[in-house]
């Protein structure tokens, strides 16, 4: 398991991403409203599936290559009495342990069998995620091996630079970056940022309709158009997506929006 660790996040740089029966009872968790309860999110081969008691959350199924190197993991989802989250204890025997200071995510230990194999710390500016930091455990030291920079507008995150470690200890350098442009509706994701950020996503409050992805040099590798089929409510229900740099060939994929 330890090396699936590894691997996932190297896969997270290149994107640029044995259960226990004893289970403490779940607490409340967070309430989404009823306009905002998401099913599932499906975006081409990856997905995100929540199960529900009344309205907490009590299970994520996850399959990304960022967060799972593409294979699916069910974590169940178990709740502090302030209705944080205490632990995602995951079905590959990892566990996620997140620790909040003044209400926010903070940081994020990922363990197996009582030792850690790395953690996200979590830093803000103006009350939005500013940088998410990944570090690999090596002995008793934790050294940074992937890291997520945010600019914001608005609410929305309108650029993430990626940075990636070299071979100089606690020194990293950019891989890559994208930038995003929105459209004026409710992105219903956004409700569900405290547990997507223990995956390593961010949800903006708006659905982006284009993401340009650059490499280190800031020249173009990849342009993503998003098109979306609004429900009555103004909600993404779907969105066709067109994959590619103008004049070359494009691709096409589909993002699905299941509501509870």
């Amino acid at each position: 398991m330890k090396n699936a660790f590894y691997l996932l996040v190297l896969a997270a740089a290149f994107f640029t991403s044995c259960k226990k029966d004893d289970k403490p009872a779940p607490g409340p968790g967070p309430e989404p409203t009823p306009q905002t309860a998401i099913q599932k999110y499906v975006n081409g081969d990856d997905y995100i599936a929540f199960t529900y008691a009344g309205d907490a959350i009590t299970q994520v199924t996850v399959k990304t290559e960022l967060a799972t190197a593409g294979d699916e993991a069910q974590f169940d989802v178990l709740y502090n009495t302030d209705k944080t989250i205490k632990e995602l204890r995951g079905s590959n025997g990892q566990q996620i342990v997140p620790l909040y200071e003044s209400g926010r995510l903070a940081r994020a230990d990922i363990m197996e069998q009582d030792v850690r194999l790395g953690q996200t710390v979590y830093n803000y500016e103006n009350d939005q995620l500013s940088i998410a930091t990944i570090y690999l455990s090596d002995g008793e030291d934790l050294l940074p091996a992937l890291e997520f920079r945010f600019t914001y507008s608005a609410g929305n995150i309108m650029e993430t630079v990626i940075m990636v470690a070299d071979e100089t200890p606690n020194h990293m350098v950019r891989a890559g970056s994208v930038k995003m442009e929105y459209d004026a509706h409710a992105n219903p994701l956004y409700a569900y940022n405290d547990l997507l950020m223990l995956f390593w996503q961010v949800a903006s409050e708006n659905n982006v309709t284009v993401e340009n992805h650059l490499n280190a040099e800031l020249q173009a590798e990849n342009k993503y158009v998003y098109t979306y089929t609004y429900l009555d409510n103004g909600l993404p229900a779907s969105a066709a997506v067109k994959i590619g740099l103008p004049g070359t060939p494009q691709t096409d994929a589909a993002v699905d929006f299941i509501y509870k």
